[in-house]
């Protein structure tokens, strides 16, 4: 409840926490003995952290992909291209912040998301193009790239023909 006691958007896997404490331990070995070639590998293990991070903030900046949510009831997708989202999600879960911080936005900081767009799927029209033109959302037809889905709703039934057994 601190103001400023939590930092967001931070996401570090067991490796780079391994390399982290790697990197205190010798800086503070090295000073502690006042050996410069223990601090000079602490700096070369920070200056490879630093190219790895950057390495993969090129990755998740050119990757494209689609993750379906189910959260308690709710169902929701997001559309992921680079640093930029587009959240389709019932207006009970887009209101719901607390939801979100749980079980989406741990990913969404994994995946250095920024930029959120939020939609929801309880319009009465749905018709948008968003993410350069990449996504187009029409009532109950999605294409994502070279993905093209079909929402179908709890009022979706298929009706028997004649002939059918």
């Amino acid at each position: 409840m601190l103001p400023n006691s939590l930092i967001e958007g931070l996401s570090i896997n067991v490796l780079e926490c391994l390399a982290l404490y790697i990197i205190i331990i010798l800086l503070i070995r090295g000073l502690e003995i006042r050996k410069l070639k223990i601090i000079n590998y602490a700096f070369f293990l920070a200056l490879i952290f630093i190219i790895n991070d950057l390495i993969e903030d090129i990755a998740l900046a050119n990757s494209k992909s689609m993750i379906v949510y189910h959260i308690n009831k709710n169902q929701a997708i997001d559309f992921i291209d680079g640093t930029s989202n587009v959240l389709l999600a019932n207006s009970s879960l887009i209101k719901d912040k607390q939801k979100q911080s749980f079980h989406i936005k741990s990913n969404w900081s994994y995946l250095d998301l920024r930029n959120v767009h939020y939609i929801p799927t309880d319009a009465s029209k749905l018709n948008e193009t968003l993410l350069d033109s990449s996504l187009q959302l029409v009532d109950t037809y999605s294409k994502f790239h070279t993905i093209k889905m079909v929402r179908i709703d709890n009022k979706f039934s298929l009706q028997r023909t004649r002939g059918q057994g």
